[in-house]
């Protein structure tokens, strides 16, 4: 998700990367609404504030009420404070669900292309920058490329990653995935790279990966995996 504050500071930029995407890639609703929808967020952010400096000023004319004796002062301060209340709830529920549009709205924007790379109309456009080939071989036979060759060995799943991820993605399979894990731990023991290694927590929450919980909710997969995640704590207290 791109940052807000880039859409807010120079939308001209924004749209000027999306134009040069495929429209497929455009967002699902306009520049123009998102930022709309962001003035709104932001109106009633203030709207908000000003409502809080209301009750907290109520607050303080209960307690000036109460040290004077003045009783009507008081039932006055205590009906406005009360008022104050419920109109920050009532906002805080709204703002709530501004907030929440307006991330789903964010989500459907997609990553900007970076300005160094060219425009084309498809991949048949690309640009070689570099090659390394130190023995470039010349075949009798046009050589299969490493998709057709995988889908043949049974170690490269494509259409099931595309329903996963969408296009350009592999699933790995079998000795595919156990090669993808040796070229991994390769990379560990090489003393030319200095990184440090992470383990992440296999469950994700929803404000975590808000995209991701929505998708495994339309396939049925949350379920699962929450009904997963209550035999693990069931078993934890065996």
């Amino acid at each position: 998700m791109i940052d807000i504050k880039l859409l807010r500071t120079d939308p001209d930029k924004v749209r000027g990367a999306l134009a040069s995407r495929d429209k497929k890639f455009h967002p699902t609703f306009s520049l123009d609404e998102i930022i709309a929808k962001d003035g709104e967020y932001r109106a009633a952010l203030a709207e908000i504030e000003n409502l809080r400096s209301r009750r907290n000023e109520m607050s303080a004319n209960i307690q000036k009420a109460k040290i004077s004796g003045d009783q009507e002062a008081f039932k006055q301060a205590m009906s406005a404070a009360n008022a104050a209340k419920e109109a920050v709830k009532s906002r805080e529920e709204s703002i709530s669900a501004m907030e929440k549009g307006l991330r789903d709205m964010l989500l459907t924007i997609p990553n900007l292309p970076d300005r160094s790379v060219p425009v084309g109309k498809d991949s048949t456009e690309n640009i070689v920058v570099a090659e390394h080939i130190e023995d470039k071989r010349d075949f009798s036979f046009k050589p299969a490329d490493h998709q057709s060759v995988g889908e043949k060995l049974g170690i490269l799943d494509f259409e099931r990653a595309v329903k996963l991820s969408g296009a350009r993605f592999a699933l790995y399979r079998g000795l595919g995935a156990r090669l993808e894990r040796s070229i991994t731990q390769l990379m560990r023991a090489s003393r030319r790279i200095i990184y440090r290694n992470i383990r992440k927590p296999l469950f994700l929450n929803r404000p975590g990966f808000p995209r991701f919980c929505s998708a495994i909710r339309r396939t049925g997969l949350y379920r699962r995996l929450y009904r997963g995640r209550r035999v693990l704590r069931s078993r934890a207290l065996l």
